[in-house]
């Protein structure tokens, strides 16, 4: 239901994948009542579950192997905040898009992943030709990962101290 939010937001899905029912708002406004009143149900077993899971799986090898994954240390007096959903994956600017509908995914070329992993060093994924390195990265740049971290959590925030906390979300 998280993906049609809205009546338009199913409109538009349905003419991304040139579905007829589009253009016809009265069908729209009903499959998305239905969708949101839980009239239609969907039940996937648990052989469907695993034959979809082996099917992806070289896939998802290939993604993550093609993968440019960098540690980066925090410069003295920086430090990594994260919070109880510390993925981030973020557009070629180092910010969130607008929407995660089909705009920005993991295997996008030129998104970033970024998972915090201490105070100290964080975890930073992106396209290229597969490389492990390490680098420091400045204060400038930790706060910008910081500030998207604070637009991203759900509940928790996490920090070194409430200062730091209090200046992401403030």
């Amino acid at each position: 239901m998280a993906a049609f939010p809205s009546p338009e937001a199913q409109r538009d899905d349905l003419r991304r994948y040139g579905r007829p029912e589009a253009e016809d708002p009265e069908t729209v406004e009903r499959v998305f009542r239905d969708i949101h009143s839980g009239a239609y149900k969907l039940t996937l077993t648990k052989n469907h579950m695993l034959q979809h899971m082996f099917s992806h799986s070289q896939k998802i090898a290939e993604v993550l192997l093609r993968q440019d994954w960098t540690f980066a240390w925090a410069l003295q007096g920086g430090s990594f905040a994260t919070s109880d959903d510390p993925v981030l994956v973020l557009g070629p600017d180092l910010r969130a898009p607008s929407s995660y509908m089909g705009e920005v995914g993991f295997a996008t070329l030129g998104a970033t992943k970024v998972l915090p992993l201490s105070q100290d060093v964080c975890l930073i994924v992106g396209s290229g030709t597969h490389s492990i390195s390490h680098g420091r990265v400045e204060r400038e740049t930790v706060r910008l990962l910081n500030l998207e971290q604070a637009k991203h959590y759900e509940r928790w925030l996490i920090a070194r101290d409430e200062a730091l906390v209090r200046r992401l979300i403030g």
